[in-house]
C-alpha cells in the first residue's frame, strides 16, 4: 500500500544510533549525520507520522522532531498561501539583479566560496544537498548576489531528489529570511565545518579552505 517503506529497518537503526548525536552534529555538512529520509518522506514512505511517533520514543528525539515540524509548517504555508511558491512571502518591493554570469557561477559551484561551491556541486552530482548547505547557498544567491530566488528554486527543483514545491522555495529564500538575516558563507564554514577535509570530499578542486580571501 502507499507508504510502505523498504527502508523501515534502516530508519529504526538510524533512530537508535543517529539521534544520539543529531542535535549537535546536524549542522556539520562534512559529517552528514542527517537521516537522509527526506526523499522517502516526500513520497510518504514512511509517513511523517510514523517517523514522528518513532522519534518521540527516544529521549534525544526533540531536535529531530522540531525539524519534522518545520517540514509540515511549510506544507501548511503552501496550503494557505499557494502563491508563496512563485511570489515573495513577504513582499518588499525587491528588484533583483539580472546577471546570467553570476547565476551560472552559483549554479555550477564556481563562486570561489568553498562552502557554497561544495553545496552546489554536491547538488548536481548527487541530487542531494545537506540542509545547512541549502540555507547557505540560497542565502548567498539572494542576499549576496541579489539574484531572484525563483531562479534558485527552479534549479533546486530540477536536481533535488527530495525537491518539494512547499519546502524548498519557502525555506530557501522567498521571504522567510528577514532583511538583516544572512547566512554568511565564510562564517558558516568555520562554525559548521571546522575541518577543511569535510568540504574537500565534495569540492576537490578548492585550493585551500579560505580561497575566498583571494
Amino acid at each position: 500500500m502507499v507508504g510502505e517503506n523498504p527502508r523501515s529497518t534502516e530508519l529504526f537503526e538510524w533512530l537508535d544510533h543517529g539521534l544520539e548525536t543529531y542535535g549537535t552534529a546536524r549542522d556539520r555538512p562534512g559529517d552528514d549525520q542527517t537521516s537522509r529520509l527526506s526523499p522517502y518522506l516526500h513520497f510518504g514512505c514512511p509517513s511523517p507520522l510514523e517517523v514522528a511517533v518513532a522519534t518521540a520514543e527516544h529521549p534525544e528525539g526533540g531536535e529531530f522532531l522540531r525539524q519534522l515540524a518545520w517540514r509540515d509548517f511549510f506544507l501548511q504555508v503552501l496550503a494557505h498561501r499557494p502563491d508563496a511558491s512563485w511570489q515573495d512571502f513577504r513582499h518588499r518591493g525587491d528588484r533583483w539583479d539580472q546577471d546570467p554570469e553570476a547565476f551560472r557561477a552559483w549554479s555550477e559551484g564556481l563562486t570561489g566560496y568553498p562552502l557554497v561551491d561544495a553545496g552546489m556541486r554536491q547538488l548536481v552530482a548527487e541530487g542531494f544537498m545537506h540542509n545547512r548547505l541549502r540555507m547557505v547557498t540560497a542565502s548567498f544567491l539572494v542576499k549576496d548576489l541579489y539574484l531572484d530566488w525563483r531562479l534558485g528554486a527552479k534549479h533546486f527543483m530540477e536536481h533535488l531528489v527530495d525537491g518539494d514545491v512547499a519546502r524548498n522555495p519557502n525555506s530557501d529564500g522567498s521571504g522567510f529570511l528577514a532583511p538583516e538575516q544572512t547566512r554568511a558563507p565564510t562564517e558558516s564554514s568555520t562554525r559548521s565545518d571546522n575541518q577543511s577535509d569535510s568540504i574537500l570530499k565534495v569540492l576537490t578542486s578548492v585550493d585551500g579552505y579560505q580561497s575566498w580571501r583571494a
